[in-house]
């Protein structure tokens, strides 16, 4: 086990199948759980918390057991992070198994079936959230597989924090949640970006991302400016976006939208004006700003200003990091 999870406090007391099945059932969207064995023997524990639209939990178990999701028609646009801190468990979504042991973090989709199997003795901290905080674009199982863990890169930082707010219930539940849940989830989104940047070579569009990160409250990020920085044609640059499905200017206006929801979210700045958050991040027309936000969120920047709503899955045509593509027990509801 991650020296650093000892901070977590020991389990609470056993608890039936059915009291475990209630308590996941209660947050995660509908599970199968079929144990290894028999029902009645069945021990297991189970905290969860929400905090706005993210689900952290501390779920174990003595008794092996597989957990199955078989979603419906419903696209909600989420996704799950698996965080293991004892025994071992296995992922499976899209053909591909994840065998995770103490230390080990898998991102999963919601939105497409899934199968996770754990060892009798595990314990893992599951984060559900919108796909979108991760920087990942709307396309079912984007992302999924990518691995992590607390032993390098930026899950150095991810594994500890995720630990402290398991234990902390205050700074889930607190004034102080909704900056929070910014810091992890902006963490989470460069760890995936990292790993997923580590899985494929850097080419010639990854600089460019770099800077135009660097540059969205520019007022010219044209592609003729953004090509001229970078020593290339217009055409090439245009060519470079156009193999990962989307345009300079898609791009430019979902990473300017999703700084702007960030800023919209964050307490510290509930006083200011719709208008100036969208200015800071080069929407100069309120009301074309108004209209970008909600074609992409389906809420009003006002209405995320006032009362902080889980916000609809992303239908932009953008992604944070376009990378190449690559070629029964009782239900729980």
């Amino acid at each position: 086990m991650p020296q650093h999870t000892a901070v977590l406090p020991a389990p609470p007391a056993s608890r039936d199948l059915g009291a475990w099945s209630r308590t996941v059932g209660d947050h995660f969207p509908a599970l199968r759980l079929t144990t290894h064995g028999p029902a009645d023997r069945f021990t297991g524990h189970g905290v969860v918390r929400r905090s706005g639209p993210l689900v952290l939990g501390d779920l174990a178990a003595g008794t092996a057991h597989t957990v199955r999701r078989i979603p419906g028609g419903e696209r909600l646009g989420l996704c799950k992070v698996s965080y293991q801190l004892a025994g071992r468990s296995m992922v499976t979504q899209g053909g591909h198994r994840t065998v995770l042991r103490p230390g080990d973090m898998v991102v999963y989709d919601v939105d497409l079936p899934y199968a996770v199997d754990n060892e009798a003795g595990f314990r893992s901290l599951v984060l559900m959230l919108p796909r979108t905080d991760l920087g990942l674009d709307d396309r079912p199982g984007e992302g999924s597989g990518t691995r992590l863990s607390d032993r390098d890169g930026l899950g150095l930082l991810v594994g500890p924090m995720l630990c402290r707010l398991a234990e902390t219930e205050e700074l889930l539940t607190g004034a102080r949640a909704p900056r929070v849940r910014r810091v992890l989830t902006d963490l989470l989104a460069a760890a995936v970006a990292e790993r997923r940047r580590d899985a494929h070579p850097a080419g010639p569009l990854a600089p460019v991302l770099a800077w135009l990160d660097e540059h969205l409250a520019d007022d010219d990020l044209s592609p003729g400016r953004v090509a001229a920085e970078h020593y290339m044609s217009t055409r090439r640059l245009q060519e470079l976006f156009r193999a990962e499905g989307t345009s300079v200017s898609c791009w430019v206006r979902g990473r300017r939208l999703q700084r702007c929801l960030a800023d919209l979210r964050d307490p510290l700045l509930a006083g200011e004006p719709v208008a100036t958050t969208g200015r800071r991040w080069g929407f100069a027309d309120p009301a074309h700003f108004s209209r970008s936000f909600r074609a992409r969120y389906g809420v009003t920047p006002g209405r995320v200003r006032s009362s902080d709503p889980a916000v609809a899955p992303d239908r932009s045509c953008t992604t944070e990091y376009p990378v190449p593509r690559s070629t029964p027990g009782p239900a729980v509801r």
